[in-house]
């Protein structure tokens, strides 16, 4: 089915956009009557931790929802393999000077969205054998992406989650990703030694540290991540799984963090190619 892509605006001032003032987009037939409706609420300039400093220095927040329209006249403001959606926010400073960020996503992703509820994971920081200290997870997505090198693979499924660690400046990022094949058949189970064996560069489980030249990561030494469903199969646009990992420092094998839990989010599709 084709879309075309409509680009909704918010206006420029600070406050509107901070705030996430909802905006309602009606799409109409050629003779006015109505046929959908959808509100968008602006979330990408308030995710800014700094905002709130630069509205109080003069900078003005521009920030722009992308959705498309479909051809039987639904307005839909998810992303699919043939068409990206992105959502911006560009910062102009008061002397003409800016930054701008974007995200595939609608929303902030934060684990406490109630389409997010489902989700029920442990995070346990175990680096110290005398003192296990449980972390908490701020953000949570899922990610589908059309990826297809190898030739036998049909894409990636990914989730990602944020660590709250507040001794870290950086928060660590806990990413699984998995090579789905035409024709696999799930439940599908990725275990810790699996990763790396095969011919797939995407696939892998690992949490991030740090960033930048400090960018390290520590990856599953045990256990499994087991996907209750493929992106061509039922679960209400939601990616199910269950996760029940030990990760690493490699090369050592020092135990760093244990997750464990389930897994219940909404999906993403994210294009790769043209």
């Amino acid at each position: 089915m084709g879309s075309v892509l409509i680009e909704t605006l918010t206006s420029t001032a600070p406050l509107a956009t901070l705030e996430g003032q909802p905006l309602i987009v009606r799409a109409a037939s050629n003779d006015g009557a109505p046929v959908s409706q959808l509100v968008v609420t602006p979330f990408v300039c308030a995710s800014d931790p700094t905002f709130a400093d630069k509205v109080r220095t003069g900078w003005q927040g521009t920030e722009t929802l992308q959705i498309s329209l479909q051809a039987d006249g639904t307005l839909n403001p998810e992303n699919e393999f043939d068409r990206q959606l992105a959502h911006r926010c560009d910062w102009v400073a008061p002397g003409g000077g800016g930054e701008g960020s974007a995200t595939p996503n609608r929303s902030p992703t934060l684990c406490t969205e109630a389409d997010r509820a489902g989700t029920v994971l442990q995070v346990v920081d175990v680096s110290d054998a005398a003192v296990a200290r449980a972390l908490a997870t701020t953000t949570c997505a899922a990610y589908h992406y059309n990826y297809s090198a190898p030739p036998d693979v049909s894409g990636v499924i990914m989730d990602q989650f944020a660590i709250a660690k507040p001794d870290e400046q950086f928060p660590p990022t806990l990413t699984l990703s998995h090579c789905w094949r035409t024709g696999e058949s799930f439940p599908s189970t990725v275990t810790a030694d699996q990763v790396g064996a095969g011919t797939c560069a995407k696939e892998g489980l690992a949490v991030e540290l740090g960033a930048g030249t400090t960018l390290s990561q520590v990856v599953a030494t045990a256990g499994s991540w087991t996907l209750a469903n493929g992106p061509e199969l039922p679960g209400g646009g939601h990616q199910i799984a269950d996760v029940d990992l030990t990760f690493g420092t490699p090369g050592t094998g020092a135990p760093a963090f244990k997750v464990t839990g389930h897994i219940d989010l909404p999906i993403v599709k994210v294009r790769t190619g043209p």
